[in-house]
């Protein structure tokens, strides 16, 4: 099986530590999606993933939810398609500067600088395409959600693309036949990816939030509900940090995959129709106090796109509200080309507990 010799050759990596796989595990490009890679002092900006800071933010509304009328959704989504592009800001709704939190000029490179003040401003609070998505649901006591899955847009893929020439510079130097590039994490250039990597971060974050603040007006606007604050939930899957396990500090990697400490938040999303769990970690050790990300593709999206049909997928969308006239568009998101989520919350059992169970009543990509 291809995911599990992409695993087996960060296993042979002569800095590694440990990999864990996690429910949702599926084939990535060099590291699979759904792994972590803990390592002893490489930092390796592959087993990231070039989405840095890809995640998911949720808030909570003071908003009974029971019955709202299908046309008031329908008209959200309208809203949604015009207050949240995908690709970039028109210059009506972008910002006119970076969030403090993220300004251009704490990046490492007058190359990457630029490409935040052009790039990073335009598309910040844009959703981006594949499983991307803006949703509302509703928890078990009825009461209204907004969800947004996003990452750091094309200033993610601008920074590992950066450093990877570096790093590939480097790992050739030291041993042509390492099959992974990295650069030691003590090092200048490790050091510079790192603190990009975290720009990033803080990049995505503020990117869910613009885009949270605009699904909120609607729901505000439409519902009259407005946001429990001390609900917000902000959980990124794509990253890497020091982290301290079975005595040893280590560079923990998360592609794909949510940490889940003892007693902290996550939240982790199914297919367009199949909603998603606020969880609470357990603080595996096993797993180094990860779990899955979402429920994990069973199909790539060229096959999706070969193998299933329109029909079939707008009848397991059932009652949610989406783009229907893009169905065609959409097919490799079809919920047919996901795993069962409550199946991949059973394997997960001993990494996380569910506090919210959420049922999708709107999905936007």
């Amino acid at each position: 099986m291809a995911v599990i010799a992409q695993a087996q050759r960060l296993s042979r990596l002569e800095d590694t530590f440990r990999v864990a796989l996690m429910p949702d595990v599926h084939l990535g490009q060099q590291v699979p999606n759904g792994c972590v890679l803990a390592s002893r002092t490489r930092i390796y900006p592959e087993a990231v993933g070039r989405d840095i800071g890809c995640g998911l933010s949720a808030i909570q509304f003071q908003l009974q939810s029971d019955s709202i009328p299908q046309a008031t959704l329908v008209s959200i989504l309208e809203e949604l398609n015009r207050l949240v592009p995908s690709l970039k800001q028109p210059k009506a709704l972008a910002l006119s500067r970076l969030p403090e939190s993220c300004r251009a000029d704490k990046l490492s490179d007058p190359f990457l600088q630029r490409a935040a003040r052009r790039d990073g401003l335009l598309q910040l609070g844009t959703l981006g395409r594949g499983n991307h998505f803006l949703e509302l649901e509703i928890d078990q006591a009825g009461m209204l959600w907004a969800l947004v899955h996003s990452g750091s847009r094309s200033m993610g893929q601008t920074i590992s693309d950066w450093h990877l020439r570096g790093a590939k510079r480097f790992s050739d130097a030291i041993n042509p036949k390492e099959p992974l590039d990295y650069l030691p994490i003590a090092s200048d250039p490790g050091q510079a990816y790192l603190a990009d990597m975290h720009w990033a971060m803080r990049y995505a974050r503020e990117s869910r939030l613009l885009m949270l603040n605009r699904i909120a007006d609607l729901v505000e606007e439409f519902l009259k509900g407005s946001v429990i604050e001390s609900s917000y939930i902000d959980s990124p899957h794509n990253f890497a940090r020091i982290e301290d396990h079975f005595g040893q500090s280590l560079v923990v990697h998360r592609k794909s995959v949510n940490s889940a400490a003892n007693g902290e938040l996550g939240i982790i999303p199914g297919s367009m129709s199949s909603g998603s769990r606020i969880v609470i970690g357990r603080g595996n050790a096993e797993s180094l106090c990860s779990s899955s990300h979402g429920a994990g593709r069973t199909m790539s999206r060229s096959e999706a796109f070969e193998s299933l049909d329109i029909k079939r997928f707008k009848a397991m969308m059932g009652s949610v509200v989406f783009c229907k006239e893009s169905a065609n568009k959409l097919l490799d998101e079809s919920p047919a080309a996901y795993r069962n989520l409550a199946d991949v919350m059973q394997a997960q059992r001993e990494l996380v507990a569910t506090r919210d169970s959420l049922k999708t009543i709107l999905n936007y990509k």
